[in-house]
């Protein structure tokens, strides 16, 4: 992940194997932007993630020269550790699963006479929550009845180091007490991060 507003592009090489004689194949996609993504997270589970992307231009081709491809990865993938809701410093909740989201509305524009993408056009980005806790008590459905903001955060934990997503401001916009048994009630967490030209609303590090 990077910070800015600069609009990096990629290009990205996909290869099919072919089996059974069939050859090899390969895609290229190229002036790839990516326009989102999705981390999402869970207790004692491997963090996932999806990161949609726009390309320019696409074709099938052979292997373009001097291409090369890294071994497959072995390092351990992150998983979760910690998640909370947090108010003026003092613990609300603990979180059994998250998902981060952010969204640039972002489009492919066209123009008549060519087959390719003219450009990506991206709207206003929102960085958005949605999480399960158990509840223990009404502390969170009254603090989105109030419409006070609250801060989550989430660390996820990997052999090389440790990451976090942090919202420090958040505007619940749902929260849904969960009762359909016999056992423990849970709540549905939904919020926006908001912030302003001084803080971002959302810090990933």
């Amino acid at each position: 992940l990077t910070t800015g507003n600069e609009c990096q592009t990629y290009s990205i090489l996909t290869h099919l194997v072919g089996k059974c004689g069939t050859a090899d194949a390969y895609i290229i996609t190229t002036g790839v932007e990516f326009t989102s993504f999705n981390i999402e997270v869970a207790v004692n589970a491997s963090v996932t993630g999806s990161f949609p992307f726009i390309g320019m231009q696409q074709e099938v081709t052979t292997l373009p020269a001097g291409s090369t491809f890294n071994p497959d990865l072995t390092t351990k993938q992150f998983a979760g550790t910690d998640g909370k809701v947090v108010k003026d410093g003092a613990l609300l909740a603990f979180i059994t699963s998250m998902t981060v989201a952010n969204d640039n509305a972002a489009s492919g524009q066209f123009e008549l006479g060519s087959k390719y993408t003219a450009f990506v056009e991206r709207g206003v980005a929102t960085n958005t929550i949605s999480a399960s806790a158990f509840m223990e008590d009404t502390t969170i459905l009254d603090e989105f009845i109030n419409e006070t903001e609250v801060n989550i955060a989430t660390v996820l934990n990997g052999a090389s180091g440790s990451m976090s997503f942090t919202l420090p401001r958040v505007v619940l916009t749902a929260v849904t007490p969960e009762i359909g048994s016999p056992t423990s009630v849970t709540q549905s967490i939904e919020g926006q991060g908001v912030g302003n030209s001084l803080q971002s609303s959302l810090t990933a590090q």
